[in-house]
């Protein structure tokens, strides 16, 4: 009788600890891959990048990285292939502050036959999930591609696109500057912006002298078939962790798409008075997931035997002792 309770519990404790692993979030079931170009931009220039995720059932992590991109006016101008890897670079120094068990995301450039593409790949890991991630290209590369799989609406993928001033083109540092960025004081130069959503035709709307609420109000109606519209309040806060230079406060408006049933955004930035937001949110569904170690399963089940055991070697010996 005791040797089948302990099979029994031995059976249940294994097929419980079978269940808790498949109920983790698995590794790449969120995927967001970037295609960048060369930027138009002269000088020196910036890419903020900033990534949160979350480890199941547990706390959402997060980390904002920062790299210069030198335009086509410097001795040492970046290509679309260079751009790619001071991303990766910057996302993977974005997360060296967190323990390495706690870094959700894998950041990759991809290559071909050996070879570095102009593209990069970020995945979450095993038991993590990615929750959100902002690219703020202050570079106006020629094209800029945002690939999530399936599709936006079939990840349960929301994007916004904030178009902000470059203030970079002007000479001072878009990260050191407070307040709200939209004035009627700040016109944009001209030039204009591009924008694919999905598989819909391109759409241009042109710049000169509007500010960047006008713009987005433009292109908003220029995408309202995929859904796009101009809102004044965020897709969600920016991100807080203690990196605040790489981020420029909210502006007050962005235009977001919160069903896209393509599953790329293409964007071209001709303007060299103006800078593009690109913002991406992921389902967080995982805080009902537990993720129990095989290790304390394993520890538990040997105390359960051990006191069974116990109590069948204690019952073993009153029943020696009632017979002598």
């Amino acid at each position: 009788m005791v040797k089948k309770t302990i099979v029994s519990l031995l059976s249940m404790m294994l097929g419980f600890g079978l269940t808790v692993a498949e109920a983790t979030t698995p590794k790449d079931v969120e995927s967001l891959t970037i295609h960048t170009s060369a930027p138009t931009v002269n000088g020196e220039s910036a890419i903020s990048v900033s990534v949160l995720w979350r480890i199941d059932d547990k706390m959402r992590y997060s980390g904002t990285g920062l790299t210069f991109i030198y335009g086509p006016d410097t001795n040492k101008a970046d290509d679309a292939v260079s751009v790619a890897s001071k991303m990766v670079t910057s996302i993977k120094e974005s997360m060296m502050v967190q323990e390495p068990s706690w870094r959700g995301a894998e950041v990759e450039q991809i290559t071909k036959g050996g070879v570095k593409t102009a593209a990069l790949k970020v995945n979450n890991k095993q038991g993590h999930s990615l929750n959100e991630f902002v690219v703020r290209d202050y570079s106006n590369q020629e094209l800029i591609t945002y690939q999530v799989k399936p599709s936006f609406s079939g990840d349960g993928v929301s994007a916004a696109i904030d178009l902000v001033y470059a203030e970079s083109a002007d000479g001072s540092n878009p990260f050191l500057s407070v307040g709200k960025k939209k004035s009627v004081n700040k016109q944009a130069k001209g030039g204009g912006i591009v924008v694919t959503v999905g598989d819909r035709g391109a759409v241009t709307v042109e710049t000169a002298n509007l500010t960047t609420e006008q713009i987005e109000e433009k292109l908003a109606s220029a995408l309202s078939g995929s859904g796009g519209f101009v809102t004044g309040s965020q897709l969600f806060d920016d991100v807080k962790d203690g990196t605040t230079r790489n981020v420029k406060p909210f502006d007050g408006s962005e235009v977001q798409f919160k069903s896209l049933s393509g599953n790329e955004i293409k964007i071209s930035v001709k303007d060299p008075a103006i800078a593009a937001i690109v913002k991406l949110k992921y389902p967080d569904e995982n805080g009902s997931n537990l993720e129990i170690p095989m290790s304390l399963i394993f520890l538990i089940l040997a105390g359960v035997v051990g006191v069974v055991g116990y109590y069948y070697w204690k019952s073993q010996n009153s029943e020696q002792n009632e017979l002598t």
